[in-house]
């Protein structure tokens, strides 16, 4: 039995759309065993909301991942019993479906006789989820700016940053959340957002907290008509004046939203301000950091009892 663990990614970060994506240290675990079938079960350790998971390897995205592993070396699978351990909240913005893409590539690479080097299997998984932001940074970790399917630039989170997120109970489908988006942008939009992303990644590599906090508000791509879809963020807005947090995002399509601070003391301060927020005790709110690892294999016999606290 081989297993692994794969972190929840939170993509576009702001001006990002589709191009910025970065891994958070808390995970999914899957394993993979020799089988005469392609089978999939969920583990007895998983603490999420289930419901339209479908197991038919036909229908599950990762025996969909496990599989096409093999049909992109032009191979005949090999037969196995794939296991979800799920910690990451479905259709949250968090990246569960890339978790089961990555996996599923992943698990396939170990139970193959000539493994690929990870990096290699990043196209791949682009291709299958059909973006880069949230696969790649769960394959390699860390922040990374998705530019093609074969070029990325790697960032790294200042270690003082802080990460919060807040988790509605409501899923946010990525379908609806693409569908609300507009057709056209126009040359101001445009140039604004191209501004803010140059802006986000200059004040990522330089600690710059300040020229940060002016960039998460620069998108005009996705969160004006998102934000519509998600009652909690004119709430967040609101709360994060009193605080010194730097800003928030919509964490990919929603319906999480993340917030980011400068310092241990701010991110108490803002923390604990969140959990009085009355219009928010419906959500879960969790403190994160940035995970460098991407997907890791794990000893078998690592227990559920070595992840954060269920979410859901």
């Amino acid at each position: 039995m081989i297993r692994i663990r794969v972190p929840a990614t939170s993509a576009n970060l702001g001006p990002g759309f589709d191009t910025l994506g970065m891994a958070l240290q808390f995970y999914n675990h899957f394993e993979v065993a020799p089988a005469e079938t392609l089978s999939v079960e969920l583990s007895k350790h998983t603490c999420i909301e289930t419901d339209g998971l479908s197991l038919d390897p036909s229908e599950n995205l990762l025996a969909k991942a496990y599989s096409a592993y093999f049909q992109f070396r032009q191979e005949t699978p090999i037969p196995a019993r794939l296991v979800i351990e799920g910690h990451i909240p479905l259709s949250r913005g968090l990246g569960s479906s890339s978790s089961a893409i990555v996996a599923g590539l992943v698990l396939a690479n170990h139970m193959h006789p000539d493994p690929l080097p990870k990096t290699q299997l990043v196209p791949w998984a682009i291709q299958l989820e059909g973006h880069p932001d949230n696969v790649v940074p769960a394959l390699l970790g860390g922040v990374q700016c998705c530019v093609s399917e074969d070029h990325r630039i790697s960032l790294v989170w200042p270690s003082e940053w802080g990460i919060i997120l807040i988790i509605p109970p409501t899923k946010l489908h990525t379908n609806e959340a693409r569908t609300i988006l507009p057709d056209h942008y126009s040359r101001q939009e445009a140039v604004a957002n191209l501004r803010g992303m140059a802006a986000w990644i200059y004040a990522v590599e330089h600690k710059d907290a300040s020229l940060f906090q002016e960039a998460l508000q620069s998108d005009t791509i996705h969160e004006p008509a998102r934000g519509a879809l998600i009652p909690e963020w004119p709430v967040l807005k609101e709360a994060l004046s009193q605080t010194t947090a730097m800003g928030s995002v919509i964490s990919g399509s929603g319906s999480t939203l993340a917030v980011f601070t400068p310092s241990s003391v701010s991110h108490h301060q803002c923390f604990e301000r969140l959990k009085t927020v009355t219009e928010l005790s419906h959500c879960k709110i969790v403190s994160v950091k940035a995970d460098t690892d991407g997907v890791y294999t794990l000893p078998t016999t690592t227990s559920n009892t070595t992840l954060p606290e269920a979410l859901f």
